[in-house]
């Protein structure tokens, strides 16, 4: 099929999500994958960061506020490790003033699922 030896098939970008609510990490995964991504989600930055430092991400998507460091704490640790590139994560956040985010682009909630959708399509591409 689509995985033999030269056949042109597609490869299926991995997203890395933090959200540390049950309920929206269960619907952003659901709405990710139906788009056709391959999402591992977790709900704290040190799980993500054990994750990355295990395998390749496409995208880290990041929850701002999560328990016991940042989305921004994560950010930045993964960019000085080069486990991500500064294209390669987005923070997501209620928070009015998020701090120390990098110069990581932030995602407002609540979201716009197809705004955010298309957003993550443009650094997939």
């Amino acid at each position: 099929m689509g995985n033999e030896p030269g056949s042109a098939s597609a490869i299926v970008p991995r997203i890395l999500l933090v959200e540390d609510s049950d309920d929206l990490r269960t619907l952003m995964v659901l709405v990710l994958e139906s788009e056709g991504y391959c999402v591992d989600a977790v709900a704290t930055a040190r799980e993500a960061l054990e994750l990355l430092n295990r395998c390749p991400y496409d995208l880290l998507l990041s929850d701002y506020a999560l328990p016991g460091h940042t989305g921004a704490w994560l950010v930045r640790q993964a960019l000085e490790r080069r486990l991500v590139g500064r294209d390669s994560a987005i923070i997501i956040t209620a928070h009015p003033n998020p701090a120390d985010t990098a110069g990581v682009p932030v995602v407002r909630k609540p979201l716009d699922f197809e705004s955010f959708l298309r957003y993550v399509r443009v650094l997939l591409e």
